[in-house]
């Protein structure tokens, strides 16, 4: 059993590195550190090729959105405007974008869909699909500072754990598994963060 699971290490060792460097990635965004974003490009590039190898397209053009996202978001962090105490200030989403991304998301995961179907050999292409307009939306909505963006992320990493489980792309897995437990984390820090931001406003107003 010992050597079988080294083996596993030493065949998968680029999806392991990915996974490392994915939890340092989620605990900087728990503490708003636009670090973040940096360390979310180096382990896009590294899953890219990990998805790519296992036939997971749309995760593998997903990292795409990411690397260019993770470029922007770096940025927008450090020079956004609206900050307090040198950080964005976190915020609820309106119910009118909030709406429109729920469209957006739903066009995303039909064609997504479609194209895994008829094009490719995807081997989960609805779950693939899902995953991906899911993940699509929550990183738009973690780079604006949404605090429910945070309930996307569980929702997206509960059906990719079950996802790459079945597959047995265990280091994702559990990647995914980590990432369940460090959203529910971070959203109570940011909501923490939240309310002092909102007493703040409201002792200096």
């Amino acid at each position: 059993m010992q050597d079988l699971v080294i083996q596993w290490f030493i065949d998968n060792w680029i999806q392991v590195i990915a996974t490392i460097i994915s939890i340092g990635n989620i605990y900087f965004f728990i503490h708003e550190k636009a670090i973040g974003w940096l360390i979310s490009l180096i382990s896009s590039l590294l899953f890219m090729y990990v998805y790519y190898k296992n036939q997971f397209y749309a995760f593998m053009f997903l990292q795409l959105y990411y690397i260019s996202i993770s470029i922007y978001g770096l940025f927008y962090w450090l020079k956004g405007k609206n900050k307090a105490n040198n950080k964005l200030i976190i915020k609820h989403i309106q119910s009118r974008e909030l709406l429109l991304l729920i469209i957006i998301g739903a066009i995303l995961i039909l064609t997504i869909y479609y194209i895994l179907q008829h094009y490719t050999n995807s081997q989960v292409p609805l779950g693939d699909a899902i995953i991906s307009g899911i993940s699509i939306i929550a990183v738009y909505m973690l780079l604006r500072k949404y605090i429910e963006n945070w309930f996307l992320w569980m929702i997206n990493d509960a059906i990719a754990i079950v996802i790459f489980v079945k597959q047995k792309i265990y280091g994702a897995a559990l990647l995914f598994i980590i990432y369940f437990i460090f959203s529910f984390v971070a959203y109570k820090n940011w909501r923490k963060n939240l309310y002092k931001n909102m007493k703040r406003v409201a002792y200096d107003s």
